[in-house]
């Protein structure tokens, strides 16, 4: 075998791991995000988000390359249920293994695409 390129292949491998993993539990909390798309978020109070968040859309796919479907939603602030529009936008990401959630703010989007 050739070992001169096993050596930066192992290191790769192993930064790439750490790399994941850092990821996955940044910014992440043990939260139970199951909710329905048009209702109250129920997980805004465990997230900290304001009491009229409500479920925009919700979505589910392989986010985090383990496999398994993660559950996405968008969520917003809304005055009434039935309001068309909303304000204060989150996404918040449910792991479909250990049911950690993550999210991401829309002043984070702006803070963001500004630099």
């Amino acid at each position: 075998m050739n070992k001169k390129w096993m050596k930066p292949a192992a290191f790769l491998v192993l930064a790439g791991v750490v790399g994941v993993a850092g990821l996955n539990l940044a910014g992440t909390k043990a939260a139970h995000a199951a909710s329905e798309k048009g209702k109250l978020f129920a997980a805004a109070d465990e997230l900290k988000l304001d009491k009229n968040t409500y479920v925009i859309d919700v979505k589910s796919a392989d986010v985090n390359g383990d496999k398994l479907e993660d559950t996405v939603f968008l969520v917003g602030q809304k005055e009434k249920a039935d309001d068309i529009y909303a304000s204060n936008m989150n996404i918040v990401v449910q792991d479909g293994n250990r049911k950690l959630t993550a999210q991401q703010t829309s002043r984070s989007w702006a803070a963001t695409k500004a630099s």
